[in-house]
């Protein structure tokens, strides 16, 4: 009896003569898997590493924003306190400037009434020296309405210095007892 030969019993040979490969079908389907999922787990990889670079490239941007506001701030708040001494030094000066200007004003006023004065006891004088020369050139008459009219200024009378006042009281006097002058009530 011839016994049939039973698939387990027969060489290799044989076998994988009819029935296509299983073995290498299957290295080269997990090598082109692994091939996939290496090239996969490298483009994750490149693609995790551009993201990171673009957050670090982020955050270094918001830092130097970040910094250069900083340097503002520190350059504006440097700014600020020059204008507060600036303004200070202003104030000082302008405070200076008013005391002056009150001082020179007081100075002013001062001088203004001096000069004044200064005019008043100028027109006196001249009435009194256009008296006398009236009264010593024998006109004794226009003398009088010289003295008359300086007389009836009292603050232009006040005016004159002592030595003047007595030129005037001499003159008045004289003029008087000549009867060219009424007497005064004063």
């Amino acid at each position: 009896m011839a016994k049939k030969p039973s698939q387990t019993d027969l060489p290799e040979e044989e076998l994988s003569k009819g029935d296509p490969p299983i073995r290498p079908r299957r290295k080269q389907s997990v090598v082109i898997y692994l091939v996939i999922l290496f090239a996969a787990a490298f483009l994750l990889l490149l693609m995790a590493y551009f993201m990171q670079q673009r957050n670090s490239n982020a955050i270094i941007g918001n830092l130097q924003d970040s910094l250069t506001s900083f340097q503002t701030v520190d350059e504006l708040r440097d700014e600020n306190e020059l204008l507060r001494e600036q303004i200070s030094n202003l104030e000082d000066q302008l405070q200076q400037a008013q005391a002056d200007l009150q001082q020179m004003e007081g100075a002013t006023q001062e001088t203004a009434e001096q000069m004044a004065q200064l005019q008043r006891q100028l027109e006196a004088l001249s009435l009194l020296s256009q008296a006398e020369l009236l009264y010593y050139t024998d006109a004794p008459e226009d003398a009088a309405e010289v003295l008359q009219r300086l007389g009836d200024q009292e603050d232009l009378v006040q005016a004159l210095e002592e030595d003047q006042a007595a030129r005037y009281a001499s003159l008045r006097d004289s003029l008087t007892q000549a009867g060219y002058l009424e007497e005064s009530e004063g």
